[in-house]
């Protein structure tokens, strides 16, 4: 089964497009996605945006996901429908990317419902009235339902109906009113809210952060250097003479942000999941230990939201590779650009940094429980 996300909006009650806007540090989308990843019934989602936007997405892809992105068109319809000729025949799920805290039994639920048309939904508990010429009416709540995403549908049915209707809708399930056959009801989520007004995001931000107790990490690195470049740091390469020593790339940078995810989540060092000498992470690119963290947070239940770095190295300066390096940590996390810092000092000449016959780095990293956690004290231990 695969997702579409409806990413490709203009935002304009919000103030601009929400595709990319950080939620504690992470886009929108990609909290979306990581939660499709962890339902274990998607194995894949087109991710329908704005072309600007197309590189940016595809950093977000989290482990174990396939990841498509299509073009937007004007209208909702025009989106889905894009999205739609990215994925075959079989059961779809289409969800908005303005629904970031979307609980993956959520994704179960719709998943494995039956009908032609299933839709989650929440009864509405508050006092309803209606403008009648200025005059207010009460308005009966019974049967009345807030409607959410995901939405499950046969993917050609889906088709067909968007290529028949001329009209614009607010969700897919709008073509399926008129069926004789219901359209299929399963319990929403409170926490699934949707992203429309700059205030909703702070909601967003209080349900990830209420009573979730924020862990920190540390991390250290050092590698000798040795004469020869292109210097693998961050996730980069840096030309010039010099290269770190070391069984895999010897980013130092990137092992050191590694340990830091790790040690946030309590779990051991970058050397047990990848032990010095082992043949196997020879030449290893840390690209990939970092993700190998990433995804152990998963598994704990808990999700990056800051990383901050300090590299000491006498040469190369970082200045000038600070942007590239930032961009490359913030695709591999996940966050957004400004959620990940890289600083630069010297050892004014002492010790072996000094004498430019090696380069350190230390990381600080932040992570907090996913909002769909059981309870931020329940982190699930490593096995």
């Amino acid at each position: 089964m695969w997702a579409v996300i409806v990413a490709a909006g203009r935002g304009e009650r919000f103030g601009g497009p929400k595709a990319l806007i950080p939620l504690l540090g992470r886009p929108l989308v990609g909290w979306s996605l990581e939660a499709f990843a962890r339902s274990g019934v998607v194995d894949g989602a087109v991710v329908v945006v704005r072309p600007q936007d197309a590189d940016a997405i595809r950093r977000l892809a989290p482990p174990g996901l396939d990841l498509a992105v299509m073009p937007g068109g004007e209208r909702r319809r025009d989106s889905v429908r894009s999205g739609l000729d990215a994925v075959g025949a079989g059961r779809v799920l289409i969800h908005d990317a303005a629904r970031p805290l979307v609980p993956p039994d959520l994704v179960r639920r719709v998943a494995s419902a039956a009908g032609g048309a299933v839709v989650p939904g929440l009864p509405v508990s508050d006092t309803l009235r209606r403008d009648a010429g200025g005059r207010l009416r009460s308005v009966d709540r019974e049967g009345i339902y807030l409607i959410q995403t995901p939405q499950a549908f046969e993917a050609d049915d889906l088709k067909r109906r968007l290529e028949a209707e001329a009209g614009d809708m607010t969700d897919e399930a709008m073509l399926y009113e008129t069926e004789e056959e219901p359209i299929g009801l399963v319990p929403g989520d409170a926490r699934n809210i949707k992203i429309t007004y700059a205030s909703d995001l702070a909601l967003a931000e209080a349900i990830v952060s209420s009573g979730a107790i924020q862990r920190v990490g540390h991390g250290y690195d050092i590698h000798r250097t040795a004469e020869g470049g292109p210097l693998r740091l961050g996730g980069i390469d840096i030309s010039g003479t010099l290269h770190t020593i070391g069984h895999s790339d010897g980013d130092v940078l990137l092992h050191a942000v590694a340990d830091a995810l790790l040690g946030a989540a309590g779990l051991p060092d970058i050397g047990q999941y990848f032990p010095p000498g082992d043949d196997a992470s020879r030449g290893l690119d840390s690209a990939e230990i970092v993700r190998r963290a990433v995804d152990e947070l998963a598994r704990c239940g808990l999700v990056p939201v800051q990383v901050d770095a300090t590299v000491v190295a006498e040469a190369p300066r970082i200045g000038p590779h600070r942007e590239a390096i930032c961009a490359a940590m913030a695709s591999l996390t996940g966050l957004s650009t400004t959620s990940v810092n890289v600083k630069a000092t010297t050892e004014e000449g002492m010790g072996e940094v000094g004498a430019g016959r090696a380069i350190r780095a230390y990381a600080l990293a932040v992570v907090l429980p996913r909002p769909w956690a059981r309870r931020s004290t329940e982190i699930v231990p490593h096995p």
